[in-house]
C-alpha cells in the first residue's frame, strides 16, 4: 500500500493506515495542517513500514507519529528544518535499533522542550530492524 501526499491541506486529526501483511509506504511533503495536533498511526501484522517524512514549510503544533509491526522492519527518512524539535523512541524484541546512524534506541533533539512545532516518532517491532536516517 503506498500514501503519496505533497503540498495539500491535511485536516485529519489522527489519520490512520493499516495492513494484515505487506509493505506500507507512506511518503508525506510539506503538508498544511488545520489542526494543532495529528496522530498518525502506521500498523502493519507482518511486514513492512517505510515513511518518508519532508516538512521544510512552516507548520505549528505537534505531530505524532506511532508505527507498529508485529513481524517486520520499520525505515524512517526524516528532514525538518533546524527550529522544529524531534523525539524518537524505538523499541524491537529481536532486531537492531539504528537512529541517525546510532544504535540508541531514543534520541531527543536539543531544543526539543522549547521549541513551537515538535515532530514525535514511536516506533515498535517485536522481531525486525528499527532504521531513523
Amino acid at each position: 500500500m503506498d500514501v503519496n501526499l505533497s503540498k495539500v491541506l491535511f485536516s485529519d486529526a489522527t489519520p490512520e493506515i493499516t495492513s494484515s501483511t505487506g509493505q506500507i509506504t507512506v511518503s508525506l511533503a510539506d503538508l498544511e495542517y488545520k489542526t494543532a495536533q495529528t496522530r498518525w498511526e502506521l500498523s502493519a501484522s507482518t511486514g513492512k513500514v517505510d515513511c518518508t517524512i519532508d516538512q521544510t514549510i512552516e507548520d505549528q503544533g505537534v505531530r505524532e507519529f506511532d508505527m507498529d509491526v508485529s513481524t517486520g522492519s520499520i525505515t524512517t527518512d526524516i528532514t525538518l528544518p533546524d527550529d522544529y524539535g524531534l523525539k524518537v523512541v524505538a523499541e524491537t524484541g529481536t532486531g537492531d535499533v539504528s537512529i541517525f546512524g546510532s544504535d540508541v534506541e531514543t534520541y531527543t533533539s536539543p531544543n526539543y522542550d522549547s521549541a513551537a512545532v515538535r515532530y514525535e516518532f514511536a516506533l515498535n517491532t517485536s522481531t525486525g530492524a528499527i532504521t531513523v536516517t
